[in-house]
């Protein structure tokens, strides 16, 4: 015959505790079945005692802005100015203005032109200027920038011959890029091929975008 109900009552505490025991009693029942480990027992017999709960606050808005601006400057690209031979001086300025539309169609952000025109003065004056991969990381920290964009347009042997290459702002390393050779007549041609060869690289190019009739080359002249 088991104790008194008064004996269990005097021991659990009052009513309460008789509860409190009798859930303790099937938790332990059920952790012996489960090999799951009970609650301590002053935890259970502890009046208004709770059981820590994980912390499911959201992050820090500030820990959120700081990852977000992160991001875009990772993501923001430096068109320069193409470094072209004598021959194509005329249409270096329509080449740069070109790039830089499509690849604004392409949904990259890039660089403000003023912007990138003082840094590139202000890495010059310093006795940096910036020709190479190599020079991008410290123009890109001056622009706030992730990528850089090179360009070369040189005439040889009768033929135009095209040079894209992107690169790092961290670090300087290559991360895309295409070369495309052709007739002069077809630079236009040529250089929205090579346009899409590197940017497939990055995976931004739509069938749209890769379609898209190229440009005239009067357009390029006339900037």
């Amino acid at each position: 015959m088991g104790p008194p109900v008064g004996s269990l009552r005097r021991v659990a505490g009052g009513r309460g505790g008789w509860a409190r025991a009798l859930a303790f009693a099937l938790a332990c029942g059920l952790a012996a079945g489960t090999g799951i480990a009970p609650l301590s027992a002053s935890a259970e017999s502890e009046p208004g005692a709770e059981i820590p709960l994980p912390d499911l606050s959201e992050g820090d808005p500030a820990d959120d802005a700081a990852a977000a601006a992160e991001a875009a400057r990772a993501a923001r690209v430096v068109v320069l100015p193409p470094r072209v031979d004598a021959v194509f001086a005329p249409v270096r300025e329509g080449l740069r203005e070109w790039l830089s539309e499509r690849a604004v169609a392409a949904g990259l952000e890039l660089a403000a032109r003023s912007a990138v025109e003082e840094a590139l003065a202000a890495e010059a004056a310093a006795g940096r200027p910036v020709r190479h991969g190599a020079d991008a990381p410290a123009l890109a920290a001056r622009l706030g920038a992730g990528r850089v964009l090179f360009s070369e347009l040189h005439f040889e042997r009768g033929f135009a011959d095209l040079r894209l290459h992107l690169h790092a702002g961290a670090d300087g390393r290559a991360l895309a890029g295409a070369h495309a050779r052709g007739r002069v007549a077809e630079l236009s041609t040529l250089a929205h091929g090579a346009l899409v060869d590197t940017l497939k690289q990055l995976g931004v190019v739509t069938p749209a975008f890769a379609s898209a009739p190229p440009p005239q080359l009067s357009e390029w002249s006339a900037l």
